[in-house]
């Protein structure tokens, strides 16, 4: 990823200053790590190792902050570019309520940005993305030369964009993913700048970033006995299985801060998933391709 010039006479926030940034917004991030919830009580699990990337003090002779900068992930079969405008994106999915906080930071300069669009897709309950119900696997379903599979229906559930505001901040109201062959519990994450905002959409800029998020191994176990979860009959991996995760520690990076959505704690009456992605907005990553040995 390149620097922009403009980085040199700006200073760098602090983790602490990010936090409260994240909290400022609304987003209700937990500065103790990530939460496991289980029954009617919460109960501290380990932190991510990255659940709130910060910026670090620059190093001696120079004035350019070190950020951190979310790695890049493949975007998978599964991606539609349909750039549908909205907050909540379940439709008719079933599942634990889910509402999903994202700070977007400039990984160079550390301060919230603004006006970036964020679109994010993931798999219902059942293992099943909207546009591919008519394809149940196992396996990989046919892809082309780009690695893109072919729809097989015009459904959207569990699909949507949102556009930062100006603390970098924006919410999504969905329910918790289920798992598919070939994977553990993931969602996708594309973010667009430079992008032009429409009343139901947007159209032109460019993707900066592509990234998977991921969930504490505790609270998916907790999840996967619950219902509709407790049906998916496909095997479901963890988070060390699944090879996406544990390639160059992107899923540690990429773990939320998972609490209970309400004070008692219980998973059923939902979850919120919290985290700060730093993001290269003069970037232009190529796209890659799946690996045809595992399922993206």
């Amino acid at each position: 990823m390149t620097e922009t010039p403009h980085a040199k006479r700006i200073q760098p926030q602090s983790r602490r200053s990010l936090l409260a940034t994240l909290g400022s917004a609304g987003l209700g991030v937990a500065t103790a790590g990530a939460v496991a919830v289980g029954g009617d009580t919460p109960a501290a699990a380990a932190a991510p190792k990255n659940g709130a990337p910060a910026a670090a003090a620059p190093k001696s002779g120079t004035t350019r902050p070190n950020c951190i900068l979310s790695p890049e992930e493949m975007t998978g079969p599964y991606y539609l570019d349909i750039d549908k405008l909205r907050q909540s994106i379940a439709e008719d999915r079933v599942g634990i309520p889910l509402e999903l906080s994202f700070l977007i930071v400039d990984s160079v300069s550390c301060r919230p940005l603004r006006g970036a669009a964020v679109d994010i897709w993931h798999c219902d309950a059942a293992g099943l993305y909207s546009g591919y119900t008519g394809y149940s696997g196992p396996g990989l379903p046919p892809m082309d030369e780009n690695g893109h599979a072919t729809p097989t229906d015009d459904t959207t559930f569990l699909r949507g964009v949102q556009v930062t505001n100006g603390l970098g901040a924006v919410r999504f109201r969905t329910v918790y993913p289920g798992w598919y062959w070939g994977r553990g519990l993931h969602l996708h994450v594309k973010t667009i700048v430079d992008a032009s905002v429409r009343p139901d959409d947007i159209t032109g800029g460019h993707v900066a970033h592509t990234g998977q998020l991921y969930f504490p191994q505790a609270v998916n176990d907790q999840v996967a006995e619950e219902a509709p979860y407790a049906s998916n009959t496909t095997p479901r991996l963890s988070n060390e299985e699944d090879f996406f995760y544990t390639l160059d520690n992107k899923g540690e990076e990429t773990t939320m801060t998972v609490t209970p959505l309400k004070g008692n704690g219980s998973i059923r009456h939902g979850l919120r998933a919290s985290i700060v992605l730093g993001i290269d907005p003069a970037a232009t990553p190529p796209p890659s391709n799946p690996t045809p040995t595992a399922a993206p």
